[in-house]
């Protein structure tokens, strides 16, 4: 049997499987650029706190995971991606970390001093006019990494291995443009709204609001050999499976702290073995796009048990969102379009915006004091927080007001723009709608600086509702302001623009009863079929919201007394479109949301719709998942 990558659907959207090979025409159209691509290892060589939901033990810890998949450890990694074109060259690059800021008053190691420093060596190595503005460098926002810019441990203690991140960030970007070779460059999308969360209540969602689920995957291939030299992918989904601290129970409920990259190192891994070349991850719209895999407190059967653990609390759930986004970057490439258009341009603005929230202001102001400044600031949400080390300095901060950058990259009639947090769906969505004649527009979020949560001005009362958004919203004009830079820069780059459009006309698309629906996903195992081959069907059930307590992905380790949803999903009622259905039993209690494995064999080669349906335990709100299936 063969278990390959991981798909899951949900009402109404339909994902295929298979690759489609390039024709004679598409090389024929394919405009030639030169693609290199670079990675760099940022393993920490000392023990360091790290982000999210608690930093760790005391003094740090350089403890990795181990991939059950390998028996490796996992690695953090920088990775880089140069695309040149008549002396010209746009670079994308992702760093494996919570966020990374501008400036810092520690030193010369902000994503600004770096991009600077690439550009100068990029014009004393070929490219001329290359700019800072020709770099995006974007965080993946994963939380069980160490942490860059304080918040959750003292910032002193972790400016060493902020160094050697910078570094490693210089190197790659070099790296990559000095391996650049003749390539062709195709792009494809796939839109799936539930990456995003939907209906599971979770600590960074505001239930009921659209999700957005557009994923863009770009991939260069070598003129020469027809080699994958790198696959660049922006995708929805939020890596905060893995909390960080405490993540890990063993025996005994002995608690053991481990760093990992969550998701995003398995969706690496499985797109380098599809494929080859070097697989770049990037996280495109983040705020209230929490993973539907982060409130799950019980251990999932997908995998077997590390071997000595008596429960894993998400690594196993890891393996299966980086699954789920590999195969849909798969999906996205098997209609993948050339690029024919050989533009490359860069346009970026310099926002200037009021930070009206005191308490952010107040922990960067403390990080200035250096080691002595660094306490711990009680929260009104009832946790502490430490200073939060961004630069108060002109161009990164005037007063009270902080100077952003907005960035776009043009590859083709492919546009990138750079969003500096965790932004809301809506701006995205306004940027789709209102820059014209672009082929596609995809956002990379946490890139080229990191200020918290941003909301277009409409959406943030409702920010009020969460503890996080109260402390890392910078200020209610933000996300408005970056909305406007990103068409800005679009115009810039010879794209017409609709000044008119805003994220406000998005809030008609709200549907605050999603809360009180369940609702159901469907996970198969269905890439590269063949008759006679057992295909792994999993339905995943969404238990309407009826408690905070067991699913606040603020309780590191769930009470004993949480008690699991009331409102099991099922039965389940399967449709496997050959002719042969099956019904699956209410799901166990003790499994939380998932039901049983369900196995299917295909006997004849075709394409299947497979459907399930399933209501909650009392027959009501009966709601469904689609998903195709080739088989060849």
């Amino acid at each position: 049997m063969r278990r390959v990558a991981a798909t899951f659907a949900v009402i109404a959207l339909m994902v295929t499987t298979g690759a489609r090979a390039a024709t004679a025409e598409d090389r024929h159209r394919s405009a030639v650029f030169r693609v290199g691509a670079a990675v760099a290892n940022i393993d920490p060589t000392y023990p360091v706190y790290l982000g999210g939901y608690g930093a760790g033990p005391a003094g740090g810890t350089i403890a990795r995971h181990t991939d059950p998949l390998t028996g490796k450890s996992e690695h953090l990694t920088v990775r880089a991606i140069a695309i040149v074109r008549a002396g010209h060259v746009v670079e994308l690059a992702t760093v494996d970390t919570q966020g990374y800021m501008a400036g810092y008053d520690e030193g010369p190691y902000g994503l600004t001093t770096i991009r600077q420093h690439v550009a100068r060596w990029l014009t004393a190595h070929g490219d001329r006019s290359a700019s800072e503005s020709d770099i995006v460098i974007s965080s993946l926002h994963e939380h069980a990494v160490p942490t860059l810019f304080g918040v959750w441990a003292p910032m002193s203690h972790q400016v060493r291995y902020l160094g050697q991140v910078s570094r490693a960030l210089t190197t790659v970007l070099e790296r990559a443009y000095a391996k650049a070779r003749p390539a062709t460059l195709t792009w494809g999308t796939t839109n799936a709204p539930w990456l995003g969360g939907g209906n599971i209540p979770e600590g960074n969602e505001f239930e009921g609001w659209p999700r957005d689920g557009f994923l863009l995957a770009l991939q260069a291939h070598a003129v020469a050999t027809g080699r994958t030299i790198a696959t660049y992918v922006s995708e929805p989904a939020y890596p905060n499976i893995v909390y960080g601290a405490a993540d890990l129970v063993q025996k005994g409920r002995v608690t053991k702290t481990l760093i990992s990259a969550d998701f995003p190192h398995y969706t690496r891994e499985f797109l380098q073995a599809r494929y080859g070349g070097v697989a770049i991850i990037a996280s495109s719209t983040l705020s209230n796009q929490a993973s539907p895999e982060q409130a799950d407190i019980a251990p999932s059967p997908d995998l077997p048990r590390v071997e000595g653990l008596q429960q894993t609390r998400a690594f196993d759930d890891i393996i299966l969102m980086g699954e789920a986004v590999a195969n849909l970057t798969m999906t996205a490439l098997a209609h993948s379009h050339p690029v024919t258009d050989p533009t490359l341009a860069s346009a970026e603005q310099h926002v200037i915006s009021p930070a009206d929230n005191a308490a952010l202001l107040v922990l960067s102001e403390s990080c200035t004091a250096g080691p002595a400044g660094e306490k711990a600031i009680s929260t009104a949400t009832g946790g502490s927080i430490y200073p939060a080390c961004r630069s108060m300095s002109p161009p990164y901060t005037y007063a009270a007001a902080l100077g952003t950058w907005v960035t776009a990259l043009r590859i083709g009639r492919v546009v990138f723009i750079s969003e500096p947090g965790e932004f809301a769906a809506p701006i995205h969505w306004t940027w789709q709608d209102s820059i014209g004649d672009a082929d596609a527009v995809a956002v990379i979020g946490a890139a080229q600086d990191f200020l918290g949560y941003e909301y277009p001005a409409y959406v943030t009362p409702f920010t009020l509702l969460g503890g996080d958004e109260l402390i890392f919203n910078p200020g209610v004009e933000l996300g408005d302001q970056v909305e406007l830079a990103g068409k800005q820069d679009a115009a810039a780059l010879g794209f017409p623009v609709n000044w008119a459009t805003s994220g406000e006309a998005t809030v008609t698309d709200n549907d605050y009863t999603q809360v009180a629906r369940p609702g159901v996903a469907l996970l198969a195992s269905a890439d590269d079929v063949t008759p006679g081959d057992v295909l792994i069907f999993e339905a995943s059930s969404q238990v309407p919201r009826v408690e905070m307590t067991c699913d606040n992905p603020a309780l590191l380790v769930a009470p004993p007394s949480c008690a699991l949803p009331k409102d099991a999903m099922g039965p389940f009622h399967w449709d496997f479109g050959d002719g042969t259905t099956m019904t699956t039993p209410i799901q166990a209690q003790a499994r939380a949301y998932f039901s049983p494995y369900v196995t299917h064999r295909y006997a004849r080669p075709g394409r299947f719709e497979v459907t399930v349906r399933a209501a909650d335990a009392r027959g009501q709100a009966a709601t469904s998942a689609t998903m195709w299936v080739t088989v060849r």
